[in-house]
């Protein structure tokens, strides 16, 4: 057991989990409206993040991270395939897809990110989650509806979202060699650290507010630990996998990879629980899946860090 890792980690670690569970205790005891709290992420804070990154990050390995965050997406959408008969008493087949490849990379894994490896791991996550609301919004939202959306109205849904626009806008600045001029201007500058720093917040926050509602009592727990442990093992080795070959490339950086690796743990996205209700389908069991991939989340970065053969990647 590495005591020094977990003496690193578990520090950096209560923040989010201090944000986490005051989000749960305001929805629990104020009016709070958590549909507003995501809107605020979606439009506003979350789009300055991705800005920030892209502007920021070298144009190549931004687009990387993010292409290789999609790859994982819609590998574990198809690996899920494999576990659809074992699980349909609980959850339908395409809810499970996206239950498998859809990471809450935005709201956990920015976070994260940002308290173990500060801004440059930010950055790298930030990378990484606008691969995964491009699955999210496309691919994962389609499994769940498939029967009820024209492709017109998913290009419609992906479109609407600002951070792809904002994320084309910093790299068409960047290429017209703005990106140094901008990043030097103290007031734009402020702006885009609040806005990364806010999203921490909201963003660890939102995930304690989607679950305040999940009755514990009624957990079919057998199911839902099979479906989360086979959902982290398919990941980890998908995610080794695409590490090695990439490794092999030089194409990412050892703290890419040190990022790149945290995704197996990050936990099933909020949206998830938002398309249910919309679509009144297994949200139940939905969020009884979130509430335990949220919670595995933070006990599997600490045995992480408390083994010794993952201490380097802290």
């Amino acid at each position: 057991m590495s005591l020094g890792a977990l003496a690193i980690l578990l520090p950096k670690l209560l923040p989010p989990g201090v944000y986490v569970g005051a989000g749960y205790v305001a929805r629990r005891t104020t009016s709070l409206s958590q549909a507003g709290v995501g809107k605020a992420l979606l439009y506003v804070f979350v789009p300055l993040t991705v800005f920030k990154g892209a502007l920021q990050s070298d144009t190549g390995a931004f687009l990387t991270l993010c292409g290789l965050s999609f790859a994982v997406s819609a590998m574990m959408a198809l690996t899920a395939s494999l576990f659809v008969r074992h699980f349909a008493r609980w959850i339908a087949a395409g809810t499970l897809r996206c239950a498998f490849g859809y990471f809450n990379i935005g709201w956990f894994g920015v976070p994260i990110a940002q308290a173990l490896y500060g801004t440059e791991g930010m950055l790298a996550m930030t990378a990484m989650y606008v691969g995964g609301m491009l699955f999210g919004n496309t691919v994962g939202y389609a499994l769940m509806a498939s029967d009820r959306l024209s492709p017109g109205h998913l290009a419609g849904k992906l479109l609407s979202l600002p951070a792809l626009p904002c994320a084309l806008a910093a790299f068409g600045l960047r290429a017209a060699g703005f990106a140094t001029a901008l990043s030097q201007n103290a007031p734009l500058s402020g702006l885009l650290e609040g806005a990364a720093l806010i999203t921490s917040v909201l963003g660890m926050a939102l995930v304690g507010m989607s679950v305040a509602g999940v009755s514990l009592r009624r957990l079919p727990w057998n199911a839902l630990f099979g479906l989360l442990v086979s959902r982290v093992l398919c990941a980890a080795v998908l995610t080794v996998i695409l590490i090695g070959a990439c490794g092999a490339r030089g194409w990412l950086t050892p703290l890419e990879i040190r990022v790149f690796a945290l995704m197996p743990l990050l936990p099933i996205a909020a949206n998830l629980l938002v398309f249910t209700s919309a679509l009144k389908t297994q949200s139940e069991f939905v969020g009884m899946a979130l509430l335990g991939s949220t919670l595995g989340a933070f006990v599997l970065l600490v045995v992480r860090a408390g083994l010794p053969v993952f201490a380097d990647l802290l």
